[in-house]
């Protein structure tokens, strides 16, 4: 079985959920945020592919919340 959907007719959909060890295993994630300067080239990347620089990040961060809000989150 594949994300998404089936390869084959006859797969046992309890077969995905019999996996739980493996997907409960995960002490080498950390969730946290990481709230500090972004890197240089993850700001050449945000330059280059939606024209952000210090003068328009607000107007860009703005335009995203309004986009979120838009959709009803």
């Amino acid at each position: 079985m594949f994300f998404g959907g089936y390869d084959d007719e006859n797969d046992d959909i309890e077969e995905t959920f019999s996996k739980t060890d493996e997907l409960e295993n995960f002490e080498d994630v950390v969730p946290e945020l990481d709230l500090g300067e972004p890197p240089d080239d993850l700001k050449e990347f945000a330059r280059i592919h939606i024209g952000e620089s210090p003068d328009t990040r607000s107007s860009l961060v703005q335009e995203f919340k309004d986009m979120i809000y838009g959709m009803g989150f």
